[in-house]
């Protein structure tokens, strides 16, 4: 007796054919949609964004709003779905890179840590507006490396938390960023 569980399969879906890498996936609640960000291997490794409608049912398919530039630098990214996360308080996404990978910090250092916050509209456009990109990582501090950070938000205290570093793990807390 009892209940069969089964899983059907939609097919797969491309967001930047074969160049895109370090995806990170979300779920926005308040529209629900989905939000990817990724680095886009056909924009000069720009830090982009596609938004997508989920449909369920016999297709199970995406249906793929257009590329949102958020960062117009080499951005990079976690690989491991770690650099993208939604606020179900304020309704926001906040997603977490390294940029300027190709310039030295006044440190001698490439890479520096950044964040920026994203609205995503749900309806037919499928789309996603950023504010300001705010560097959290500043100069004399150890070398970032893109699998070093994350982000997760607490509901329980509304805020972004972030880990970056794996020898020593310095946790930041993102209490009052812009939107």
């Amino acid at each position: 007796g009892g209940t069969t569980n089964t899983i059907s399969w939609g097919s797969t879906n491309e967001i930047d054919g074969a160049n895109g890498g370090m995806v990170n996936l979300a779920y926005d609640t308040n529209v629900d949609r989905i939000v990817v960000a990724y680095k886009d291997g056909n924009n000069s490794n720009y830090g982009t964004c596609r938004v997508g409608t989920v449909t369920g049912g016999t297709t199970n398919s995406i249906s793929w709003g257009s590329a949102t530039v958020f960062n117009s630098e080499i951005t990079a990214m976690s690989k491991s779905n770690e650099a993208l996360a939604f606020d179900d308080n304020s309704n926001k996404v906040l997603i977490v890179y390294l940029t300027n990978t190709n310039a030295i910090n006044a440190s001698g250092e490439q890479e520096r840590g950044a964040a920026i916050v994203g609205t995503v509209t749900g309806g037919t456009t499928n789309s996603i507006s950023f504010g300001t990109e705010k560097t959290f990582d500043g100069a004399g501090r150890a070398k970032l490396n893109s699998e070093d950070l994350s982000i997760k938000f607490d509901s329980n205290s509304n805020k972004f938390i972030s880990s970056k570093g794996t020898r020593l793990c310095n946790v930041l807390v993102f209490a009052n960023i812009l939107f």
